[in-house]
């Protein structure tokens, strides 16, 4: 039996889809209020607990009789506005120390966690980063609850570990894809399919969220306890990636070049100011300040040759992602113009 944490979110669905086609037995949790759409024709297929993981006796329940767990429980949210800074950090830091501390004391046989590059660290300019770079984030993990939570995690992992967890890690990259029903991992794209007319000067690697799904199972199968696969798709500049977006809405590909650098003056910028910008400039384009400041870190490039060679790991072409992403992106921006132009439906 396999306990999956984070079976609705975006990564969390698509895993679930992956481990049920590989015939493994599934158990999963669910909080009272949880957003089932990713999920539910698969709720018959899956044993359900009702729960938080922020409280301790629910996860020990929840690993009874689990010999394997994939983690990826967590908020994706980059906000710097004051009130959400309680909510991201129970999501993607305590409840992890909760299923990390359960786990070694259930004895589970391997758990896969889902790390995530923000904590991991990045390379120097364009070079590529692998599973041994040394964290050099400290300037945006003191800004950006998330990238606080996701440092806290990793280190978490490693005393954990020291301690005798038996734990993979892996770092999928932007991932982008059908099932991001709330358009948060989709940012990485979203100004251009709401008729961004730039381009920022700088670059990503892009995965498609199958993918991820994919190498979290392979982890599970292949993965060697302690350590750590980085999987993407490819390193692209945006001026490719805004061209390929607009190819497929068939509109003419942004010309004009904008350096991100210009959002590190948000390191030294007051909370009340930023919190102002949030709310009333950004909430329009659906982007937050800190996603603005880890753009202007502007190359975040990834090296994955580990888990391909260690893990038969294997991805898809970016163009068939990003084609992917913009129709669910315009398929889920219709459905909310349709749904606010008709209330009662």
């Amino acid at each position: 039996m396999v306990f999956l944490t984070g079976a609705t979110g975006f990564i969390g669905s698509w895993t679930l889809k992956e481990l049920l086609s590989n015939g493994y037995k599934v158990r999963i949790s669910l909080r009272e209020n949880s957003n089932t759409k990713n999920i539910k024709s698969f709720l018959d297929k899956v044993e359900v607990l009702f729960g938080d993981l922020k409280d301790e006796n629910f996860v020990r329940e929840c690993l009874k009789g689990c010999e394997y767990v994939i983690h990826t429980a967590g908020k994706v949210d980059t906000s710097l506005i004051k009130e959400k800074q309680a909510e991201i950090m129970t999501a993607n830091y305590i409840s992890t120390q909760n299923l990390f501390k359960q786990a070694i004391r259930s004895r589970v046989k391997k758990i896969v966690f889902l790390g995530s590059i923000f904590g991991l660290g990045k390379g120097k300019d364009k070079n590529l980063a692998d599973e041994n770079v040394q964290f050099n984030l400290e300037h945006l993990e003191k800004k950006i609850s998330y990238v606080r939570a996701k440092r806290m995690s990793e280190i978490i992992a490693d005393e954990y570990i020291r301690a005798g967890l038996k734990c993979v890690r892996v770092y999928p990259n932007f991932c982008l894809g059908e099932g991001d029903i709330y358009l948060s991992s989709s940012k990485a794209i979203l100004p251009f399919v709401m008729g961004m007319n730039f381009y920022f000067d700088m670059g990503i690697n892009i995965q498609w969220v199958g993918d991820a799904a994919k190498a979290l199972v392979l982890a599970l199968e292949k993965g060697k306890e302690g350590e750590k696969y980085i999987v993407g798709g490819e390193n692209m500049h945006y001026e490719k990636i805004g061209k390929i977006v607009c190819e497929r809405l068939g509109k003419p590909s942004p010309k004009t070049k904008v350096s991100p650098k210009i959002f590190k003056v948000f390191l030294f910028t007051p909370q009340k100011i930023l919190e102002m910008i949030e709310k009333k400039i950004l909430k329009n384009v659906k982007l937050d300040v800190g996603t603005l400041l880890i753009a202007s870190e502007k190359y975040w490039y990834y090296s994955d040759n580990k888990a391909r060679n260690e893990l038969g790991y294997s991805s898809r072409s970016v163009e068939e992602t990003l084609y992917e992403a913009v129709d669910w992106i315009t398929e889920q921006m219709n459905k909310r113009v349709k749904k606010k132009g008709n209330p009662k439906n």
